[in-house]
């Protein structure tokens, strides 16, 4: 592409080529982004941290983190929240937890920009889905108390589902109920809003779908738009409710708007 805009006497600019090796990165052709990536700095340009974050997210998703780490060093780039997090997120899902939290408090430290609710989220997800549930309300309060973390909906999420995962269905209640007290509303950060629970037994997951089914009261509150924000609260409610008086650990579903 960038050749033909040559040939017409079009010459591609830094913003070009960003595009060209962000489409790469989505197809998981990483490796002909980063040629792309030296070839423009063999022509003059140079990159911003823009073109720099994309790359890195490039690696970060095929799970080359290395690469990603060698890149921000040897080209001494000025990360921003974009950087760090996706380094982050690399090396925590590369179980390499303490590296992770070692950039984290350089960016806490160290005149970096500081770490976010997205930063803090990634590890409260990588504990939960390691099953390791308690580290991870530790860590939660921890942050509340020490560095004012203010948790949004998706580190309820997290917890929720963490909880909801070890069959602690008291629990979960009680940290989605002081969700709403903190006025947070699921469909603030997305129109749809699903917390995933680990499937135990097929026929209790079966009869649910068929209560919900005929259940007239919990359709019309699902296909309301008028009262989305209190039906979905309310929806959400009486799966818990069902699922601890029925002792169900398991059930999956979502609700859209």
């Amino acid at each position: 592409m960038c050749d033909v805009m040559i040939e017409r006497g079009q010459q591609p600019d830094i913003i070009t080529y960003t595009i060209l090796m962000d489409g790469y990165c989505r197809n998981n052709e990483v490796d002909k982004a980063r040629n792309l990536f030296d070839m423009v700095i063999e022509r003059g340009f140079v990159p911003d941290v823009w073109s720099y974050n994309i790359l890195i997210k490039g690696y970060v998703k095929i799970k080359r983190v290395d690469e990603a780490l060698s890149l921000m060093k040897s080209k001494n780039i000025v990360p921003n929240i974009i950087t760090n997090n996706s380094l982050v997120d690399g090396l925590c899902k590369a179980g390499r937890i303490s590296h992770a939290w070692e950039i984290v408090t350089k960016m806490h430290y160290c005149g970096q920009p500081s770490p976010d609710v997205n930063t803090y989220n990634i590890f409260l997800d990588y504990l939960c889905k390691n099953q390791h549930l308690d580290e991870a309300i530790k860590l939660f309060k921890r942050l509340m108390y020490e560095r004012s973390f203010v948790p949004n909906v998706w580190s309820y999420n997290i917890l929720i589902r963490g909880y909801c995962q070890s069959k602690r269905l008291d629990e979960a209640k009680i940290l989605f109920q002081d969700m709403r007290l903190k006025n947070l509303d699921p469909n603030i950060m997305s129109r749809t809003y699903s917390i995933s629970f680990v499937k135990v037994d097929y026929q209790n997951r079966e009869a649910l779908d068929l209560q919900l089914e005929d259940n007239h009261n919990l359709s019309n509150a699902v296909a309301s738009r008028e009262k989305k924000k209190d039906d979905a609260q309310t929806f959400l409610e009486m799966i818990i409710r069902w699922m601890a008086s029925n002792k169900v650990s398991c059930f999956s579903f979502q609700v859209d708007f």
